[in-house]
């Protein structure tokens, strides 16, 4: 009796003092954070090390983890060897347009839709009040015999060309050709010239601005200057969407028609020489029926100042369209620079 008493007193004291060492063991487990410690490190061990070395035998940590997280882990994918697509070149040229595709010509230069005076007609698309007959008498603000530059041409749009493209950064190509033959007619009339062949139309929303500048500069460091043409072609389209070209035929030849715009200040800009540039530009127009019928469109008189307020003999003159070819617009700009030449030197 007293044995089996004793026995299980040992018993007691045993199970007791186990307890009490995992309650020990559970509190500064529990106290140290010993859990989290230990999966943390787990953790960063397993994302930080090498792919190969990563469940190292070795690693105490590596042994718990091997069936666990790495086999949630996806397998990193074999890279594929990306082999570049073959790319068909396309030439940079553009190919020369079909017959069918040549723009139709057409004659632009009568088309009345009010009373006319010597046949000028006049689109009259600002509203202004004036008589053509008046300004055909009204004296021209220009003296040849200061000497120096007497005429500007400029181009607000210079890389403007003609069929088949509609924009050309060669000079041979765009405006600046134009300009050169306009302005050599002009030279060989006895009137000095000078050719601005500068690019103003990079970008496209900022070229009357940086003309204007040029314009300025040019009329401080050459104040003989009494005339400024600002050289264009315009863009005809007829019902269908196609190009369409102003032609004329003169002397059996076909030559790009042309024609005279001025500007005002009804749109909002001031414009004091706005009829005197009307009154220069009719008298050119006057100048070009006589001598070469059907050669110009009527004349545009239009609201937006378009640079045309900088001297008292300041237009813009439309050579063609872009359903002309370049031959056909340097014959057209050829016979504008001279009727421009009559008018100069008859005055």
């Amino acid at each position: 009796m007293k044995t089996s008493i004793v026995i299980s007193m040992k018993k007691i004291w045993k199970v007791t003092g186990f307890f009490c060492l995992c309650v020990i063991f559970l509190i500064v487990t529990i106290k140290g954070h010993l859990p989290g410690r230990l999966f943390r490190a787990m953790t960063k061990e397993l994302i930080t090390a090498p792919h190969d070395t990563l469940f190292n035998p070795k690693s105490v940590f590596s042994l718990g983890l091997m069936q666990t997280v790495y086999a949630q882990m996806p397998t990193p994918p074999k890279e594929i060897e990306q082999k570049p697509t073959p790319v068909e070149l396309v030439p940079l040229s553009t190919p020369a347009p079909s017959p069918d595709a040549v723009p139709a010509s057409r004659d632009f230069s009568n088309q009345k839709s009010e009373a006319t005076v010597q046949n000028i007609i006049v689109k009259n698309h600002a509203g202004k009040s004036f008589q053509t007959e008046e300004l055909l008498k009204k004296p021209l603000p220009y003296d040849a015999t200061t000497g120096g530059y007497k005429v500007l041409v400029v181009h607000t749009h210079t890389t403007e060309s003609y069929f088949p493209t509609d924009r050309s950064n060669d000079e041979t190509q765009n405006m600046i050709q134009v300009g050169k033959e306009f302005s050599a007619v002009l030279e060989q009339n006895g009137i000095k010239t000078l050719h601005i062949t500068k690019v103003h139309d990079v970008p496209y929303t900022t070229s009357y601005k940086k003309s204007l500048e040029s314009v300025t500069a040019a009329l401080a460091e050459h104040p003989t200057i009494e005339v400024v043409i600002d050289l264009h072609r315009d863009a005809l389209y007829n019902e269908a969407g196609e190009k369409v070209k102003p032609l004329a035929t003169i002397n059996g030849e076909a030559v790009a028609q042309v024609m005279l715009v001025t500007g005002t200040e009804q749109g909002g800009l001031p414009h004091p020489n706005w009829a005197d540039n009307l009154a220069f530009a009719v008298k050119v127009q006057r100048e070009l029926l006589t001598h070469y019928p059907n050669l110009a469109r009527p004349v545009d008189l239009r609201k937006e100042r378009f640079n045309t307020h900088t001297t008292k003999n300041s237009v813009i003159f439309e050579i063609g369209a872009n359903g002309n070819t370049l031959s056909e617009a340097i014959a057209g700009a050829k016979l504008a620079a001279q009727s421009v030449a009559n008018v100069l030197n008859k005055n």
